[in-house]
């Protein structure tokens, strides 16, 4: 979000599943609160979109995420998330243990 300058992103398609028990550590019951409330039109910051990127990757919760000028997260199976923006910004080196490849989300 940074490297694009987007201070929020859209909760859209939310479809919460809310299923804690296969997790093999507990969640905080802030995170597990969020999980449940989450609604269609929820504007997520920074901290909120982590929140809700553990969730969905934990196959606890699905959502699509969007932003401003094409931004988009989607999450996969897997453990994949797809992020698209209409322009590539540099990655920062921090991010170079990262698979990154140019594909299109099959979820859009």
């Amino acid at each position: 979000m940074d490297l694009c300058r987007l201070s929020r992103l859209e909760v859209i398609e939310a479809e919460p599943q809310c299923r804690f028990g296969h997790l093999p550590c507990p969640i905080e019951d802030e995170t597990r609160r969020m999980a449940v409330s989450i609604k269609n039109g929820a504007f997520l910051d920074q901290e909120g979109v982590g929140k809700v990127a553990r969730l969905a990757l934990r196959e606890v919760f699905w959502c699509k995420l969007l932003g401003e000028h094409g931004f988009y997260v989607h999450f996969g199976h897997d453990y994949y998330m797809y992020i698209g923006y209409e322009f590539a910004p540099a990655l920062p080196s921090r991010f170079e243990k990262l698979f990154v490849e140019d594909f299109p989300s099959p979820y859009s």
